[in-house]
């Protein structure tokens, strides 16, 4: 089956305060944990970190909500982020649940790595990130957390991106600097992990300035890729949410200052011939939310539909068997508004 990476929907670098990258720290296709034998939600279903829920950066959502698939049921607020942070990096590794940097309540960038070890109930903290960021991209590779680019400046400031890469070892609660990804510093992008490469596209080089680039850069060897010419996107896009899996990949864009319903796909190896092909149009206008995949389904929750912006509470899922052709079901609505968050299963 082919690999391929499906695109859900996008905003533009107009957003009052902050880019809406919200990217999931998505781990690639073969690489996930046994799948848990418990029925039990807190393991199985999938919990939604952080983002804010109106316009104003000072609307950070404390709450942690679980969402059960299964049953169509949310459990709201099982435990609530000791510092709550918006487009910050979000993932799970080994029974937790990782939130890195972000915005906090003031607007300020953090260093910070908040851990929610499901089990016990119990929050701790990770070693911080080596400099603040927010509006980052990130992937999840095995147990490796990486984090590209991103702002270091206050929301309420004109953001500058970066082009540092960071390497967060889970197990051994360290980070590490790696090649840097690219040449221009660059935020709201979007990033996922397949095999060796983390490939990152979109986002912005200044407020104003959307990008059509698509890079990768190789884990193992820490280089750019070479060789290889990864497909541009068609149009100049940020603030998306993305997904890989094995059979659809995709990115909800958008363009001008439009909150758009547009998805597209890109199939293996993601260069030529291969070429950005649109598929089913997301239900709503959507842009800052947060998707996953779970079994072979792709779901999407939260985000933005129109600018200024405002948190909506929609919850959305399509099975990927046939990316062209996608079905949107609408699910039980989130507890809450949020944008700028992120949705993380420890069941993949």
């Amino acid at each position: 089956m082919k690999t391929t990476v499906l695109l859900l929907a996008a905003v533009l670098a107009a957003a009052a305060f902050s880019g809406c990258d919200s990217i999931l720290l998505s781990r690639p296709p073969g690489t996930e944990p046994a799948s848990h034998a418990s029925s039990d939600p807190k393991m199985t279903g999938i919990w939604l970190l952080g983002g804010v829920s109106a316009a104003a950066i000072s609307t950070t959502v404390s709450e942690v909500d679980l969402y059960d698939q299964a049953a169509n049921v949310w459990y709201p607020a099982v435990t609530s982020l000791p510092t709550p942070v918006s487009f910050a990096g979000y993932g799970a590794y080994d029974g937790k649940l990782y939130v890195i940097g972000g915005f906090n309540a003031a607007g300020v960038a953090q260093t910070a790595v908040q851990i929610y070890n499901v089990a016990s109930n119990t929050w701790s903290s990770g070693s911080t990130l080596p400099l603040a960021r927010a509006n980052i991209f990130a992937a999840q590779k095995g147990d490796r957390f990486l984090v590209l680019g991103g702002t270091a400046a206050a929301a309420s400031a004109g953001f500058s991106g970066s082009v540092t890469t960071y390497d967060y070892n889970a197990p051994g609660n360290s980070w590490t600097a790696k090649v840097n990804y690219g040449a221009t510093n660059l935020y709201d992008r979007a990033a996922l992990a397949f095999d060796d490469a983390i490939y990152n596209f979109g986002g912005r080089s200044a407020v104003a300035t959307m990008v059509t680039t698509h890079d990768a850069v190789l884990y193992s060897p820490n280089v750019l890729s070479t060789g290889v010419t990864e497909v541009v996107l068609s149009a100049a896009r940020t603030q998306m949410a993305s997904v890989l899996t094995l059979g659809v990949n995709g990115i909800p864009a958008a363009t001008g200052g439009t909150v758009l319903n547009t998805v597209q796909y890109l199939a293996y190896p993601f260069a030529a011939p291969s070429a950005w092909t649109a598929g089913t149009n997301f239900p709503v206008p959507i842009a800052c939310a947060s998707a996953l995949v779970l079994g072979d389904r792709a779901y999407v929750f939260g985000g933005v539909s129109s600018m200024p912006p405002t948190g909506t509470s929609q919850a959305y899922s399509s099975a990927l068997a046939n990316p062209a052709s996608l079905a949107w079901t609408t699910h039980a609505n989130m507890p809450r508004q949020r944008y700028g968050h992120g949705a993380v299963t420890l069941n993949q």
